[in-house]
């Protein structure tokens, strides 16, 4: 008995199950990792409906602002909603273009963000309310282009996060103001 104990096939056996086990499970991690079937976090993207302004209206739970002051040549072009609490205003040329603005409106504590290098990030008032105006925007190659021609607004009341986001349009931080000055 005393002799069995210490058979050495038997200090073995475990050593080899244990490590056929680790070796199964790094090779299962390796495919996980190079298959890519970790679970990540991700943004999903969900194609939301263009609806009118009166339709987001209904929709959110607050009282749409819209602006007074436009560059010339821009119309309403309409709106995407997600109800209760965010909606996005769009305003393009009237021959459909793909340019124009967008204002997006949205209350409650603010979730996600837009990354600006801080070299294009400028303090701005808006009626009294800090925020940031940044003119260009980033490349394919996840470049900042300060020179691009578009750029947005941010700035927060409390109770309102806005957005003002442009391209195409020749639009300068203080028309970008400008426009947020106009909303009622």
């Amino acid at each position: 008995m005393i002799q069995g104990m210490f058979d050495p096939k038997r200090k073995l056996r475990p050593i080899i199950v244990i490590g056929s086990v680790a070796l199964l499970g790094l090779i299962g991690l390796l495919l996980i990792l190079q298959l890519g079937w970790l679970v990540r976090p991700t943004a999903i993207a969900i194609e939301l409906p263009v609806v009118g302004v009166d339709d987001a209206q209904r929709k959110v739970g607050f009282d749409i602002p819209e602006p007074t002051w436009l560059p010339t040549g821009l119309v309403l072009q309409g709106a995407h909603v997600d109800p209760p609490n965010w909606t996005h205003i769009f305003y393009g040329p009237a021959d459909g273009s793909p340019r124009g603005l967008g204002i997006e409106i949205s209350t409650g504590p603010k979730e996600g963000g837009y990354d600006y290098p801080d070299t294009a990030m400028r303090s701005v008032s808006v009626s009294g309310y800090s925020g940031i105006c940044v003119q260009g925007s980033w490349n394919e190659r996840q470049e900042w282009v300060a020179s691009a021609d578009a750029g947005a607004l941010e700035w927060s009341t409390g109770d309102f996060w806005y957005r003002i986001s442009h391209s195409g349009i020749g639009l300068s931080c203080e028309n970008t103001v400008r426009i947020a000055r106009s909303l009622r």
